[in-house]
């Protein structure tokens, strides 16, 4: 009977603490993401995300995307919403897809114009960093390359 309580108190502490709480890991597809001046946007994107631990599910509030420039600095930033729950079960994995993001603004605010002859100028044939964080209990990052033809 000690052993049993023993052992009870031992579990509750271990779920207390956090120590198995689930673990968020995802890919981001497609790698890279390729952009053109006609489709300017993130658009069918997804995210396979799978967990590991221990919960009956997880909920995958938002997806903060951001572009950074090939010194590291951050020049497009979004937030969406998702509001994903996922079940935690070990080996599975669940496709999120992310709405469609207009990357408009991030023309504008390079070339402050938004026209075919900005886009050919300033970011036509270059490659950015597309880091997208998803949020929730355990928030956690990914990265590919956004490649604009």
């Amino acid at each position: 009977m000690k052993r049993l309580a023993l052992l009870g108190v031992l579990l509750a502490a271990v779920l207390l603490t956090g120590c198995l709480a689930p673990k968020v890991n995802f890919k981001i597809e497609p790698n890279p993401i390729e952009v053109t001046f006609e489709k300017f946007e993130l658009a069918g994107v997804k995210l396979q995300v799978t967990l590991s631990g221990f919960s009956f599910g997880y909920t995958v509030e938002a997806a903060v995307i951001e572009v950074r420039d090939n010194e590291g600095e951050v020049v497009f930033e979004d937030t969406v919403k998702l509001n994903k729950k996922i079940p935690v079960i070990p080996g599975w994995t669940e496709t999120v897809d992310l709405p469609t993001v207009s990357l408009a603004r991030l023309l504008s605010e390079i070339a402050s114009e938004y026209t075919k002859e900005a886009y050919d100028q300033k970011l036509k044939d270059k490659t950015f960093e597309l880091e997208i964080t998803l949020t929730g209990k355990n928030p956690t990052s990914g990265k590919v390359d956004l490649v604009f033809k």
